[in-house]
């Protein structure tokens, strides 16, 4: 996914200019106002079981779920359409690892970030008095593909200019993740070449020691949900003490 850089140098941090969730560290001067969203995925999905086949791991599929949260964000507040950009950061919470990691490279001992980006497909206002939302969008990660779509979100008329500040949102979601992002996979392995097996409708199943294919990847089906953190978008945390170190990564 794309990354950019979105904090000022640490110098500028020390003047106690502002402090918000786009800085590399809190200061208790805050001025100005980003916009922050909680972001949830919830799937039910494939996981790999083991057993054993002649002294060797062997793994087949199995029902599992899992549970995906991060933010989305930007750092001023903004109307937001599908020309905007906003940054985006997700973990599974179950495996503790990242799925968008939120980047940083350290400078003069402060840690500065570079944020992937993400883009809708379709946001827009409907409705008689256009005061609901509906949206589609695609997150493309190293280790999974999710396509999201919503209708009846809702949002905080501003009554001066009559624009809109999404509120929530939530809906459907699919995608394919790979094996290797699972916690449940071989510790040994080469996690990115992890595969568990699968048969096909018309293959002649005996067992699993002898039969199926490799699978690198399983979908999976759920929902998700945005949600306007007020008090996120208001404080004066930044986003590297908001999210778990398992889901940071240094370049």
């Amino acid at each position: 996914m794309k990354k950019l850089m979105i904090v000022a140098a640490a110098a500028a941090m020390t003047a106690g200019a502002f402090a918000d969730v786009c800085d590399p560290v809190p200061v208790t001067t805050v001025d100005g106002e980003c916009l922050v969203y909680d972001l949830s995925f919830k799937f039910k999905t494939l996981g790999p079981k083991r057993i054993t086949c002649d002294d060797l791991p062997v793994y087949y599929l199995k029902d599992a779920s899992r549970t995906l949260k991060g933010y989305v964000w930007f750092c001023e507040s903004q109307c937001w359409d599908t020309d905007s950009e906003p940054y985006i950061v997700l973990w599974d919470t179950k495996a503790k690892a990242a799925v968008i990691p939120l980047f940083y490279t350290v400078e003069g001992g402060y840690k500065n970030m570079l944020a992937s980006t993400i883009a809708f497909d379709f946001l827009g206002r409907y409705d008689k008095k256009a005061n609901k939302v509906a949206a589609f969008w695609t997150v493309e990660a190293d280790d999974a593909t999710i396509y999201a779509a919503g209708v009846k979100g809702k949002t905080i008329i501003d009554k001066e200019d009559h624009t809109a500040l999404l509120k929530s949102i939530s809906g459907n979601a699919v995608g394919m993740f790979n094996l290797s992002t699972i916690e449940e996979a071989v510790e040994c392995d080469d996690p990115n070449e992890f595969t568990a097996k699968i048969a096909t409708l018309c293959e002649c199943w005996l067992n699993w020691c002898d039969d199926g294919d490799d699978a690198e990847a399983v979908p999976a089906t759920g929902t998700w949900s945005l949600k306007y953190n007020k008090g996120v978008s208001k404080g004066n945390k930044s986003m590297l003490q908001l999210v778990p170190a398992y889901a940071q990564e240094q370049e």
